[in-house]
C-alpha cells in the first residue's frame, strides 16, 4: 500500500528543504527506489513545462476527473482572477496526474506542497466551503492511501534567511503569507478528518542550516500508529 507524506506550511518556512532533505536520509539509509518524489521546482521554464505536460496528460487520459475537479471554476475564477484560476488549476490537475501514476507503484510517496497547501492558499479568496470541498475532492481517489500531513512552521529568524534566499518571492510575500493562516489550516484539516483517517504532525525548524530529520523520523513513525490524531 502507498503511503502519502504532504508537507506544508508558510513562505519561508523550509518545507521544500526538510521534504528533500527527508528523501535523502531515505535515500540514503534504505537505498529504496520505492520513494516517489513529486517536489517543488524553482527553474524558470522547466517548472511550468512539466506542469503543462502532467496537467494535459491528465487531461486527456483522465478526463472524468478533470471535469469533475473543474465544477469549482466558476468560484475560483470569480474569487482569484482568470490568472491565478489557471495557476491554480495547473497545480491541481498536474498534482493529481502524479500522485495517480504513483498508487500503487511506490511504497511512499511525497509531496512538496500538495492540495493542501493549494486549498489553503486559496481558503481566504473562495470561503471555507469551497475549499473544504475542493480538497475532498482532489483527495477523494486516494482515500484508501494512509495521508501524513506535515505542517512545517519556522521561527522569525529562519523564515527571514529563507526568504532572503528566494528571488521568485520578492514583493509577492506580503500578499501570500495572509492566504496561510493556522486557524484556517486547522480547519481545512480537520475537514480532512471527518471524512478520511490520517495523521497530523506539526515541525518545527527553528534553526537555520541545522534540521533534525531523525527526530521528524521518529514523529511520522509515531503518527503511522496513531493515526487520527494531531501531533505536536
Amino acid at each position: 500500500m502507498t503511503v502519502i507524506y504532504e508537507f506544508c506550511g508558510r513562505p519561508g518556512a523550509g518545507k521544500t528543504h526538510v521534504c528533500r532533505l527527508l528523501l535523502a536520509h531515505l535515500l540514503d539509509a534504505t537505498g529504496d527506489t520505492g520513494v516517489m518524489p513529486i517536489l517543488s521546482r524553482r527553474r524558470p521554464f522547466v517548472n511550468p513545462l512539466l506542469k503543462l505536460w502532467g496537467a494535459a496528460h491528465g487531461v486527456l487520459f483522465r478526463t472524468g476527473r478533470t471535469l469533475d475537479l473543474l465544477r469549482y471554476r466558476r468560484a475560483v475564477i470569480s474569487a482569484t482572477g482568470l490568472s491565478r484560476a489557471f495557476s491554480i488549476y495547473l497545480n491541481a490537475l498536474y498534482l493529481d496526474d502524479c500522485l495517480s501514476r504513483g498508487m500503487g507503484d511506490y511504497d511512499l510517496v511525497l509531496i512538496d506542497q500538495g492540495f493542501m497547501q493549494l486549498c489553503w492558499s486559496l481558503q481566504t479568496e473562495v470561503g471555507q466551503t469551497i475549499a473544504r470541498r475542493f480538497l475532498h475532492d482532489l483527495y477523494a481517489p486516494y482515500a484508501s492511501a494512509p495521508l501524513h500531513l506535515v505542517w512545517v512552521q519556522a521561527s522569525p529568524s529562519v523564515v527571514a534567511y529563507n526568504l532572503c534566499q528566494r528571488d521568485d518571492l520578492q514583493g509577492t510575500i506580503e500578499p501570500q503569507c495572509r492566504r496561510f493562516d493556522s486557524a484556517g489550516l486547522h480547519r481545512l484539516t480537520g475537514e480532512l478528518l471527518s471524512r478520511r483517517e490520517l495523521s497530523f504532525v506539526h515541525f518545527r525548524n527553528d534553526a537555520v542550516d541545522r534540521i533534525d530529520i531523525g527526530a521528524l523520523l521518529q514523529r511520522l513513525t509515531a503518527s503511522g500508529d496513531n493515526r487520527g490524531q494531531m501531533h505536536h
